[in-house]
């Protein structure tokens, strides 16, 4: 399990995700591409137009790439 701070690249508010089990990238063409068990660097972040998160306990979400951004820290 991961441990992932999502960031707003406007406003550039924190939000901690504990308990984060995948990360799957959406391509342009809408396509989900397979889940992968680490932070997907800034380049892949921004190619894909969102990423869907799937938690432990909770269902999967997705946010737009363009809004939000993945960080280790």
């Amino acid at each position: 399990m991961m441990l992932v701070v999502l960031v707003n690249r406007q406003t550039q508010k924190r939000q901690v995700i504990h308990d984060l089990e995948s990360i799957a990238l959406v391509d342009h063409d809408h396509e989900v591409h397979r889940p992968q068990y680490y932070i997907p660097n800034a380049r892949q972040q921004l190619t894909a137009i969102a990423f869907i998160l799937t938690r432990t306990h909770d269902d999967a979400v997705q946010y737009a790439t363009q809004d939000w951004e993945l960080r280790h820290d």
